[in-house]
């Protein structure tokens, strides 16, 4: 199968020289051509009449079990290309401005350019400034129903379900947050197949060896979002709750997607903790994902709260690749499954910072009667108490 990825210009420039392309694959020209774009308004429809236009998440699913190759119709090619390589891609083209075919070279990503245009998205692009101003509506909205006791289902934004449905749907029940630390792997996980977790980014890539998700997973972070989301989302069985900022549902248009869960959270400053929410209409950063969940278990009336696989140990060599800020997180041994970061562009780890975030969920949640507890072996953060995970389960 061939796959054109953008429907605009450079996309009929490219059906127009297909059978020179196809030869270049020495593939047959009655192979399979389908259209693939990110805008969910062109998905289900035909392009030049005979074409279907189908979504990245499609596009994963096929992945699976067919040889594809993807040829990128976009001015946008490091971009796809990243978000293609999380989809687990390997035959990537391009077309050159010369109209040459080329393959992607993924390890000579230009990050610098990524983390440039990334950048001018993240304040300036139309479609965050809309994110932006509707999210503000969103929570006001939220706020309104959840003073007002509305309990209905009713369309907001598209989105059916919200955290307010959840707010103490697991009253006075024992939690588990899955950090994605190194300890994890020296507890016997099966132990929470039947317990209420939380999971987050890339710990859907444990599901399979592990036999079961997590109830919860959580995507807070933009930038990891925009590289791993389709793949996160082929991979991960439909039941599984997922919640997702506001922002980052409504740009990927996922109103339509299976158990998906808004919530809305601040984005002044994720590097400085400011607050600890225990409601349901705005989630407060605290420079990890973990921050994020703590609160919304502390919501949904966990009590209490353990966490595992929460180390806050990060190591980094001296030759890490860093681009203004953010880094190719290379080092594997950070995390407890080796193809855990697959060179993802991330923000580099504030531990300090971090450990500062679990000193006031800890005040915030003992001053409410909720117990958080780490239950990673050796842990790292000398804030919070420690409990004995094996003992959790005599």
């Amino acid at each position: 199968m061939v796959v054109i990825f953008g429907t605009g210009v450079k996309g009929k420039i490219i059906l127009d020289n297909l059978h020179f392309y196809m030869k270049c694959f020495n593939l047959n020209t009655k192979c399979e051509i389908v259209y693939c774009d990110n805008d969910k308004n062109k998905w289900g429809n035909k392009i030049h009449g005979e074409y279907n236009v189908i979504s990245p998440c499609e596009l994963s699913k096929l992945n699976n079990f067919m040889d594809i190759y993807v040829i990128i119709a976009s001015y946008w090619v490091d971009e796809i290309a990243f978000q293609l390589k999380s989809m687990n891609f390997n035959k990537i083209y391009y077309i050159d401005d010369n109209g040459n075919i080329n393959s992607y070279d993924i390890n000579g990503t230009n990050y610098e350019l990524i983390v440039q245009k990334f950048k001018s998205d993240y304040k300036y692009q139309e479609k965050f400034k809309i994110a932006y101003g509707f999210s503000e509506l969103y929570r006001h909205i939220v706020k309104l129903n959840y003073i007002n006791k509305i309990e209905s289902d009713e369309l907001i934004f598209g989105f059916s379900k919200h955290l307010y449905h959840f707010k103490n749907k697991h009253l006075n029940q024992r939690c588990f947050i899955l950090g994605n630390g190194n300890s994890l792997n020296l507890i016997d996980i099966s132990k929470l197949k039947y317990e209420i977790t939380f999971g987050s980014n890339q710990v859907y890539k444990a599901f399979k060896d592990w036999g079961f998700n997590t109830l919860y997973y959580c995507l807070y972070d933009k930038l990891v979002a925009s590289q791993i989301l389709y793949d996160v989302f082929s991979e991960i069985n439909s039941n599984t709750i997922k919640l997702l900022p506001f922002d980052i549902a409504y740009i990927y248009n996922m109103s339509e997607w299976d158990n998906i869960i808004p919530f809305n959270a601040f984005y002044e400053d994720v590097f400085i903790t400011r607050n600890f929410s225990l409601e349901p209409w705005a989630l407060y950063p605290g420079c990890t994902v973990t921050y994020i969940l703590i609160q919304i278990a502390a919501i949904m009336g966990c009590n209490p709260i353990y966490l595992i696989g929460v180390d806050n140990n990060y190591y980094f060599s001296d030759n890490i690749k860093t681009y203004d800020g953010f880094i190719i997180n290379e080092n594997s041994n950070n995390y407890f499954i080796k193809n855990y970061s697959n060179n993802l562009l991330v923000h580099k780890p504030v531990p300090e910072t971090v450990e500062a975030s679990y000193k006031l969920a800890y005040e915030i949640l003992n001053q409410n009667g909720i117990k958080l507890y780490n239950a990673s072996p050796n842990p790292n953060i000398k804030y919070l108490p420690s409990v004995d995970f094996n003992a959790l389960f005599k």
